[in-house]
């Protein structure tokens, strides 16, 4: 509903004004009420109405000052003047400051009504408005993030086509994941939530904040001087206490490591993913930040015999090793008798984590694993016995040595196979994630290795090809824009438009008459 309040030093005229006008029928609530410009200003700044109805002579400051007033703090209301004097001058400087509604006292009900109606509509072309830019830049950024390319150039390209503006010298990715008990709770306040979230960091930094998923927000923080990564980690633990507060949700917030160029955005926002899923061992309810992350790992005191010969069998892909090394390591553990269960399992996470650090030919892929299959397992807590947990430790060896052996064996036609499966299908909603996932990839690994092996971004061969399916339907069907922008994979017809006009130079309809007109 639009969001209503009424300013008056006569109370009888806000009271006739709630009763003469049915607000349900234009979806408006009266949310407020001032009887002064002075009191009305911080109403305003408070509850941020969409319509504002004001009478021009009121004490201490009048309606068109306050209108005044409020432009230069940028609030922008849709207002509506309600005067006892019909003088020119009201009007003039009325439609200087942009108010096109101009009602005289008493109050007609018709005159009331048509004003509110005209509002109303500006108010929803508005809001669509606002949505459709909303999806662009959701659009464009998740390419970004997601690292579906790490070309410089077309990671500008797609921040122009959501007419998104970055600082490229310092950098930093978060992620905000709400507890699942909330999910329908979030479901309804998610945009309420992504603009408590994007208030609170503007009044420290420059930033971006979109939707994710269905219980992330991803965020972008972003200046031109330089970052001091303690005040960024202050931050955003005092956003995780206000979230906690105002909205009465448990989250957990990832922090990645601030970077310096466009380029590694999508490394920022991988930390900050890989992060969070030590929720597991931090808690639920936390903020994580990947630095620390890595340095806690040098205080972990497990004999480096274990490392060592961990790391060995894994390289030699030897199963039985890497389980009578595990044996082993059990064998240490238990003999401190005032370990819990709970004390094993965090000595194991450990383990996993510092052993794969040294393993960088795949270590990405292996920290997407380690996040997706090992730390983000909430049932972990299940374990009751040293045997499960034992258990637990050689079944995720086992699936680190066969996620080796595949990274050690992609056969070359790989890529060729995920090319196939793109021109199959693109007509889908085809993110580098649902590919990654379909191929048993990390979206990072994923990224680089099909730019290795075929000299562009997987985004860029996306979208060209794309591009020209776009081209066949418009030189060979009859079909609408908004119908091919659909058969191509595109949801956002108006996205379609900036993406066909960026890569053919003509708009779709454009070109389409540019190449009838040829033809005849």
């Amino acid at each position: 509903m639009y969001k209503v309040v009424l300013l008056d030093d006569e109370n009888r005229i806000i009271r006739g004004l709630k009763v003469i006008i049915d607000w349900e029928k234009y979806d408006c609530e009266i949310i407020g009420e001032a009887s002064n410009g002075i009191d009305g200003i911080e109403l305003i700044k408070k509850t941020q109405p969409d319509i504002v109805i004001t009478d021009i002579r009121m004490p201490k400051m009048d309606g068109l000052q306050m209108v005044q007033s409020l432009k230069e703090k940028d609030y922008s209301p849709e207002v509506i003047i309600l005067s006892g004097y019909s003088e020119f001058e009201y009007a003039k400087k009325g439609m200087e400051l942009g108010i096109n509604c101009y009602i005289l006292k008493p109050i007609e009900v018709e005159e009331m009504e048509a004003c509110l109606t005209k509002l109303c509509k500006k108010l929803m072309k508005k809001k669509i408005k606002n949505r459709e830019m909303m999806e662009f830049k959701t659009l464009a950024l998740r390419d970004v993030i997601d690292g579906s390319t790490d070309n410089r150039d077309e990671i500008i390209d797609l921040l122009n086509i959501s007419n998104t503006k970055l600082n490229e010298t310092n950098i930093v990715c978060a992620i905000i994941e709400i507890n699942p008990i909330y999910a329908s709770y979030i479901n309804k306040s998610m945009n309420t939530l992504i603009n408590m979230v994007k208030t609170y960091i503007e009044g420290h930094f420059q930033c971006e904040v979109i939707k994710y998923s269905d219980l992330q927000i991803a965020i972008i923080v972003h200046s031109s001087n330089k970052i001091d990564i303690e005040n960024v980690h202050t931050i955003f633990n005092e956003l995780h206490n206000n979230i906690e507060q105002e909205h009465e949700i448990r989250s957990c917030i990832g922090v990645g490591k601030i970077v310096e160029c466009l380029s590694k955005i999508s490394l920022s926002f991988e930390q900050a993913r890989y992060a969070i899923n030590y929720k597991v061992i931090n808690g639920n309810n936390s903020v994580i930040e990947f630095e620390q992350l890595c340095n806690t790992k040098k205080d972990i005191k497990i004999p480096k015999k274990i490392f060592s010969d961990l790391e060995k069998y894994i390289n030699n892909l030897d199963i039985e090793g890497c389980k009578n090394t595990i044996n082993n390591f059990f064998d240490m553990l238990v003999m401190n008798k005032r370990l819990r269960p709970m004390d094993i399992q965090l000595q194991c996470l450990l383990l996993i984590i510092s052993t794969v650090k040294s393993m960088k030919s795949i270590q990405f892929e292996l920290n997407e694993f380690i996040g997706r299959d090992v730390l983000s397992i909430e049932e972990i807590s299940r374990f009751k016995s040293i045997e499960e947990i034992k258990n637990w430790l050689t079944n995720v060896i086992s699936s680190i040595i066969e996620l080796k052996y595949k990274s050690q064996n992609i056969k070359p036609s790989t890529i060729d196979e995920i090319k196939t499966y793109i021109n199959q299908h693109y007509t889908e909603n085809l993110s580098l994630n649902s590919i990654a996932e379909h191929f048993f990839f990390n979206p990072y690994y994923l990224s680089q290795l099909f730019k290795k092996k075929t000299g562009e971004s997987y985004l860029n061969y996306v979208t060209k090809l794309r591009i020209q399916k776009a081209q066949q339907l418009l030189n060979t069907t009859n079909m609408k824009i908004y119908e091919i922008c659909h058969a191509i994979g595109y949801e956002n017809t108006k996205y379609f438009n900036k993406v066909f006009q960026k890569h053919i130079g003509l708009k779709p309809s454009e070109y389409r008459k540019k190449n009838k007109l040829g033809s005849v």
